[in-house]
């Protein structure tokens, strides 16, 4: 890839397990594209070809979430002092429905990416903090291992009806041994996002009546290393905010977004309930919701979650 006299506008990096596509679209609209093994050795040869490209590090360059593919490219890059930003498969998705041939190659798809980096000028910065990403990372496969625990404990509770009715000679134990060991890997997760917990959160949970310490580490992992500019954008960012559906004089029924983190929002029902339970200021907004607003059960339980959050935000600085 040769240094060229036009400026760098936006790079796109296109990711697989396999390969890395990079693309760097050029103030004139043209692209260098080329392709990389995505690996240790794969990266550095790529990071080589951004510095040939001197104007590089002045523009952004966005890769697309990929699960853990995109990590380690993601991480070396912003190491290397590039603007790097990590974006949701959704907008990608968005502008390939948006353009006229809706086509889609790995090519392509890193000439889109780089368009997105000149055309999207508030993407978010992806942070190189390894110790975030490893907790953000263990708070996604807590939220697995309790699906997962979820699901066997429903099984195994079927089976067992099932054996007792027909007479089935079958042993139960190692499924109820491996549902005690991930207990126990559950146990220790959550200490480890406990010990993890920023010091304004932890006193939090300590001087809140009703709040679990638990509950309360688990939400940080997910969103605690993010900015925000306000607290409407930390709602949004678990999907609390309201979707709106009107055209002309019509208005369709409000809805939450539900985009973001599910888990997140799960999380944030359960901290609701343990503060409608036993913390007198969100028992009395809840039931003011019910009674006053006549407000259905979950409506006023994702009302008190959405008004604890909005008051966490302020409280550690989110």
């Amino acid at each position: 890839m040769q240094q060229q006299s036009t400026t760098v506008a936006g790079i796109g990096i296109d990711v697989s397990g396999a390969k890395l596509d990079l693309s760097i679209r050029l103030s004139d609209s043209s692209y260098l594209d080329d392709s990389f093994e995505n690996n240790t050795a794969g990266i550095k040869s790529l990071i080589s070809a951004l510095k040939c490209q001197e104007t590089a590090k002045a523009a952004p360059l966005v890769i697309e979430s990929t699960g853990n593919c995109h990590l380690q490219s993601a991480i070396m890059i912003k190491q290397g002092d590039y603007l790097v930003k990590v974006i949701n498969p959704l907008l990608t998705k968005k502008f390939q429905k948006s353009s006229v041939r809706n086509s889609k190659s790995d090519k392509i798809d890193a000439r889109r990416l780089a368009d997105i980096a000149c055309l999207e000028p508030n993407l978010p910065d992806f942070k190189a903090d390894i110790d975030n990403i490893a907790i953000r990372k263990l708070s996604s496969y807590l939220a697995h291992l309790e699906k997962t625990k979820q699901q066997m404990g429903s099984s195994l509770k079927q089976l067992i009806q099932s054996k007792e009715l027909l007479k089935m000679d079958i042993d139960l134990k190692p499924v109820k041994k491996a549902m005690a060991k991930i207990d126990e890997q559950i146990e220790m997760i959550t200490i480890r996002l406990i010990e993890a917990m920023p010091e304004k959160a932890s006193q939090l949970a300590e001087n809140t009546r009703g709040l679990s310490e638990k509950k309360l580490a688990v939400l940080m992992a997910l969103i605690g290393d993010r900015i925000f500019e306000n607290r409407d954008q930390l709602t949004a960012f678990v999907g609390l905010d309201i979707a709106i559906r009107q055209s002309g004089a019509w208005r369709g029924k409000q809805k939450l977004s539900k985009r973001g983190n599910s888990y997140a929002r799960k999380i944030l029902y359960q901290i609701a309930w343990g503060l409608k339970q036993h913390n007198q200021l969100y028992r009395d907004y809840f039931d003011r919701l019910r009674t006053e607003g006549k407000k259905h059960y979950n409506t006023a339980m994702v009302a008190t979650a959405r008004k604890f959050l909005r008051f966490l935000g302020v409280m550690v600085n989110l």
